[in-house]
């Protein structure tokens, strides 16, 4: 494969069309995996055909589909799928049948299909739900750490590992022999190798992760990059092993989602996933979409009227009515959310519909009624969840009245942490908590954080606000406490105090003095420390947040600075 200076401007001209589609799709609230596909058809071989290396293109997008699948399995919570399993895996069991069970009769009665395994094949591939586009829109409107935003992942995630269960099994028997009895047990090797994988996940890997941990700490622990490195090695290195086995028993998806559920439970392996492979796994699943799947749509086949009225046919029956039937008979809230949640197609769909067209098991008429399927349900999924989002947010509104002096503390104590207050505020943002305060005291290699937030939008639970700050960490030995108070908010700094500690105890002073500030009301806005060749000067400067009583207010700081003196130098500042 040799290249030139005008098949690098082709790639360029690609990849930068690649990043204005998304960029307009998102700004009209659109999926902006529709945009993926539609740049794939056009810049592919049955349009304009300027996209050069296409098999490299190719190959890369199959790596992004890896990277999908691994990251589906990491975000797994295995505790909220064991507290809910039975309600969670029934409407996942209900939402693969059903769809299944009617497409293969809408497909036999509308498309007189001639090829048995292109027929089940097809009528399978509707069924899953594409966990990518309901995991977009959750996180986008900050809802995916809410009871029902976790309830529709896991039911997606269930259903995913239902339908990988099932392609598995579809692969072996296209694949291998024709005696029934070999054919059996092909068929059982997927689920017994998922039934494994999940006892040794939850079981099993955490812990030996951890005590492999246990060899590279010294008397100060571990540095949090050796961390980082040893479990991202194991991870691949897992993931390597059980792709393999999962090629061998019927697809390499289900090793690598296994391989993810494994580590699902080990620590920071989200803020892990985020520093080295987010970036890179998401363009490669952008190019998986845009070239994987966009470069095999039959364009002309697309076209066909015929075509197109089968696939809404379809959708509406198979892809609506099934999918949200089993939340309306089984869930008290929600219903019409989750059903429609569950409404999109993907990842799975795409990968099953373009397996089945590679092979030659359906034609280009088949393929492309499919493909309006899928489409469809990535178009009109996320605009209906963005509406029915709205309306939970006003009435969440009603519901609670934002009372402007209300005030969240949130109080984290154990070991510290690379970027750990960094982390914790970015996620605070990203629920819009305003942050009205922080401060991070250290003792050796523990810490003490001391967080005050206001709300800015809809009240948060503080158990999700706790299970956030855990995943941000990635640490979850550590304590988390969070207590909401009524306090006057004072907005113009118009009494404050500036401390500058001087001396060799000078740290110790400002971290026991921190400790007892809460008790006057006093809430530390900027904290500035320097090292000086000698001696460390901390400077804070801290506002009173009710105006009354000042000298009174004054005078307990002083009585609380003259008790540690300890042979430092406290200058204060007092600025009515």
């Amino acid at each position: 494969m040799q290249g030139n200076f005008m098949d690098f401007i082709y790639v360029s001209i690609f990849l930068l069309s690649i990043c204005l589609v998304r960029r307009t799709f998102l700004f009209f609230n659109i999926c902006p995996l529709i945009g993926d596909i539609i740049n794939g058809i056009i810049f592919g071989p049955n349009v304009l055909n300027l996209v050069p290396f296409k098999d490299a293109f190719i190959f890369l997008g199959y790596f992004g589909l890896l990277f999908l699948i691994l990251e589906s399995g990491i975000d797994f919570n295995l505790e909220k799928i064991k507290s809910k399993y039975k309600i969670t895996s029934l409407i996942a069991l209900l939402g693969i049948l059903m769809p299944f069970g009617l497409s293969l009769l809408l497909i036999y009665l509308l498309c007189n299909p001639d090829n048995l395994f292109g027929f089940l094949l097809a009528a399978f591939s509707i069924a899953p739900t594409s966990i990518g586009l309901s995991l977009k829109v959750l996180e986008e409107n900050k809802k995916l750490d809410s009871d029902f935003g976790q309830l529709i992942i896991s039911i997606a995630i269930c259903d995913d590992i239902i339908a990988i269960i099932g392609f598995s099994i579809f692969n072996n028997l296209l694949n291998r022999s024709n005696e029934i009895g070999i054919l059996i047990v092909l068929s059982f090797l997927p689920i017994i190798f998922s039934i494994l994988g999940a006892y040794l996940a939850y079981k099993i890997w955490p812990q030996s992760i951890n005590k492999i941990l246990t060899f590279f700490k010294n008397k100060q622990g571990i540095h949090f990059e050796i961390h980082e490195q040893i479990v991202s090695f194991c991870f691949f290195i897992l993931a390597l092993i059980y792709g393999t086995i999962g090629h061998f028993i019927g697809s390499e998806l289900l090793g690598v989602f296994f391989a993810g559920l494994s580590f699902s439970r080990v620590d920071n392996i989200h803020k892990i996933w985020k520093h080295q492979v987010k970036r890179l796994a998401k363009w490669l699943s952008i190019i998986f979409f845009s070239a994987t799947i966009g470069f095999s749509i039959p364009i002309n086949a697309m076209f066909n009227l015929e075509a197109f009225g089968i696939g809404i046919i379809i959708f509406i029956i198979s892809g609506i009515i099934c999918k949200i039937t089993a939340p309306y008979l089984l869930l008290n809230e929600y219903k019409t959310f989750v059903g429609f949640a569950l409404v999109a197609r993907g990842e799975l769909s795409f990968i099953m519909a373009d397996f089945a067209f590679q092979k030659n098991l359906i034609d280009d008429f088949h393929y492309a009624i499919l493909m309006w399927v899928f489409l469809l349900s990535a178009f009109c999924s996320p605009i209906v969840l963005n509406y029915l989002i709205k309306k939970i947010n006003n009435k969440e509104k009603q519901d609670y009245d934002n009372n402007d002096n209300t005030i969240t503390e949130i109080r984290i104590t154990g070991a510290y942490h690379h970027n750990m207050i960094d982390d914790i505020l970015d996620i605070l943002e990203e629920i819009s908590y305003e942050v009205i305060s922080s401060i991070m005291y250290k003792h050796g290699e523990k810490s003490n954080e001391i967080i005050k937030v206001k709300n800015k939008a809809e009240i948060i639970p503080n158990e999700v606000i706790k299970e956030l700050i855990l995943k941000a960490i990635g640490d979850r030995t550590e304590l988390v406490e969070i207590n909401t108070q009524e306090l006057e908010i004072i907005d113009e700094l118009n009494q404050q105090i500036t401390l500058e500690i001087k001396g060799i105890n000078g740290l110790t002073v400002f971290n026991e003095f921190c400790q007892k500030l809460h008790v006057l009301d006093l809430e530390p806005f900027t904290i500035f420390s320097e090292i000086l060749i000698v001696e460390q000067i901390i400077k804070i400067l801290i506002k009173k947040r009710t105006p009354n009583n000042f000298d009174i207010w004054v005078k307990k700081i002083r009585e609380l600075l003259d008790d540690k003196i300890n042979d430092c130098q406290i200058d204060l500042e007092i600025i009515p």
